[in-house]
């Protein structure tokens, strides 16, 4: 008997401290937390649109992903009539709504919100609300969007987009997923059917800009335009090597080349007077960078 409670108690122990162990540990693990806030962006709050209008909030984040749930109600803020149109998984922290798609009536005031829903845990992030109401008097906008990114596909955190049409400028900024996204609204009423020409420019600061990018817009279509736009990186004036740097690096190149030497790497583009040509008066420059530095 003593042999047998012996040789049991050590085993219990055992796989008692185990499972404190194992609770221990899990219990230390952090809860999985709901997606993070976000907010409506457009239309703004009490704004008059189209029965074609552009649902717009940010994006929210989760470890383990999310999909959004747009909960859209006529005449109040409770979500609770049975007419309540839900639109589930969509994945974009955007919707564009369409009266022959979507039942969106003319003449009538919503109310909306955005759920974002963690594709792990089911734990939800909801939005405030926000109301609009139809009036297909208004004309018919036309939106744009897309990703602004450098060479590398990273993306540019506060490019401005400049727009122009209608003889109107629209002015956009990217997220910190460089993306951007707004309306193009004429100012008046435009005959339906006449074609637009939009200009597009993209700029950010260390990177060179695109001027009068073209493409065009038919009033009275309900367009949606995507367009991404990689910059690249903006030469640096006497930047020699392209590191991004100005030092006795570049200056010992500008030395090689003097000499008659023809170093590789070279970038032409950091040129002083932008004739790609490097030589004394780009030495002069960096050797001032690097006094003044100092």
């Amino acid at each position: 008997m003593r042999l047998t409670t012996f040789y049991r108690m050590p085993v219990f122990f055992r796989t008692g401290f185990i499972f404190m162990l194992f609770a221990g540990i899990w219990g230390a693990m952090p809860a999985h937390a709901e997606p993070s806030a976000f907010s409506l962006l457009l239309p703004a709050n009490e704004a008059a649109v189209s029965t074609s209008v552009l649902l717009d909030w940010e994006d929210s984040t989760d470890p383990a992903g999310l999909t959004y749930t747009i909960y859209l109600s006529k005449g109040n803020d409770s979500f609770e009539d049975e007419d309540t149109i839900k639109i589930k998984d969509i994945s974009d922290s955007n919707r564009l709504l369409k009266k022959e798609t979507d039942d969106i009536q003319d003449s009538t005031t919503y109310y909306w919100k955005v759920w974002a829903v963690s594709n792990s845990s089911g734990k939800t992030s909801v939005t405030e609300v926000w109301q609009f109401t139809t009036d297909d008097t208004n004309a018919v906008p036309a939106w744009i969007g897309g990703y602004v990114k450098d060479a590398n596909n990273r993306p540019i955190v506060n490019a401005k987009i400049k727009v122009r049409v209608w003889n109107s400028p629209f002015d956009f900024t990217t997220d910190s997923k460089g993306y951007f996204l707004g309306e193009l609204k004429p100012a008046g009423q435009i005959n339906p059917g006449t074609e637009e020409e939009i200009t597009v420019d993209v700029a950010a600061e260390g990177y060179q800009a695109i001027s009068s990018f073209a493409t065009e817009v038919t009033v009275g279509d309900v367009v949606m335009l995507a367009q991404d736009f990689i910059l690249q990186t903006a030469p640096i004036p006497g930047d020699v090597n392209g590191d991004r740097e100005v030092n006795l690096k570049d200056a010992v190149l500008v030395l090689k080349i003097l000499t008659g030497e023809s170093p590789s790497g070279i970038q032409k583009e950091s040129a002083l007077n932008q004739d790609q040509k490097i030589g004394l008066p780009e030495l002069i420059y960096i050797l001032r960078r690097i006094l003044n530095s100092n």
